[in-house]
């Protein structure tokens, strides 16, 4: 469980994150349509773990992980100017697949439903 200040930090993190994706700020082109569904912070706010989910074809996928990896150094120096952190953590993506997984159980239980009727 995240302290009070880490879900704070956890927050504005992920608000920066996401305004730079969306203003295309991370210019590698490796990164795809990505959105950011959760993060994770260290109580001693020394780690972060950004969890996406990616819009598009499977094997993009990991492209835009490595993309977005590959620019946490940029995107934690970024992070340290704008919210003017003390200590700004170290960086890492991650794939969230229980969107994915959560598609999966939906079809089942639709398969069946349909082989009731």
């Amino acid at each position: 469980m995240m302290t009070r200040r880490a879900s704070r930090v956890a927050e504005a993190i992920r608000r920066e994150i996401s305004m730079m994706l969306q203003q295309k700020e991370i210019k590698d082109p490796r990164i795809g349509f990505v959105t950011i569904v959760g993060v994770e912070v260290s109580n001693d706010l020394r780690e972060v773990e950004v969890f996406v989910t990616h819009y598009g074809k499977k094997s993009d996928k990991n492209k835009s992980i490595d993309g977005l990896n590959s620019a946490a150094s940029f995107i934690k120096g970024e992070i340290g100017r704008r919210l003017q952190l003390r200590l700004v953590p170290n960086i890492r993506f991650s794939y969230d697949d229980k969107i994915e997984k959560t598609m999966n159980v939906l079809k089942i239980l639709d398969s069946f439903h349909s082989d009731e009727e």
